[in-house]
């Protein structure tokens, strides 16, 4: 859970940061997650005065228990262009990079692989009340570049995976 903790910090920083011109910006979490141990959140603000956004998720997944350790995280970013011509509002398509690290151990057997892929996202975002934020997205992504850096699995097992997603995102707008 430290690499959790990390994250959390990381994302408080940079919305701090975050210059005063980017007025419009959301923060939502995927509640579904936490039911099987995963964090994921994901920063999103205009870039302009356009229909468009830029996204930044993070994710983080870890089970431990006798016999497996499994961890898993990714971050990344991309843009977001709302159909309807306000952002954060209505049905949107966008594509994101995303980078992923998964290692793990079961018994004396230990893997670690690293991926480097695209993903192509829709879905619809609303504000209620002006701050609270509710996103029900889909997502088509696959690796681009794959390495594999301990264990028997082979790059090619890998590279030419394909994975499909449902999100759902809770948050607030500021």
């Amino acid at each position: 859970m430290k690499r959790a903790s990390v994250v959390v910090v990381l994302l408080a920083l940079l919305l701090v940061a975050a210059p005063g011109a980017m007025a419009k910006s959301t923060v939502t979490v995927n509640p579904l997650g936490f039911l099987v141990g995963a964090f994921s959140v994901e920063y999103e603000t205009e870039i302009g005065r356009g229909p468009i956004t830029l996204g930044v998720p993070v994710f983080y997944w870890s089970v431990d228990t006798q016999d497996l350790k499994l961890t898993a995280t990714a971050f990344g970013g991309g843009v977001r262009y709302y159909l309807e011509g306000v952002p954060h509002e209505g049905f949107y398509v966008g594509a994101y990079a995303v980078y992923a690290s998964v290692s793990g151990k079961s018994g004396s057997a230990n893997a670690r692989a690293t991926a480097l892929g695209l993903t192509g996202a829709a879905g619809y975002k609303f504000t209620v009340r002006d701050n609270f934020v509710v996103d029900i997205g889909v997502g088509v992504g696959f690796p681009v570049s794959t390495n594999v850096t301990e264990g028997d699995i082979k790059e090619s097992q890998l590279g030419g995976a394909m994975g499909t997603s449902f999100s759902v995102g809770l948050g607030m707008a500021f």
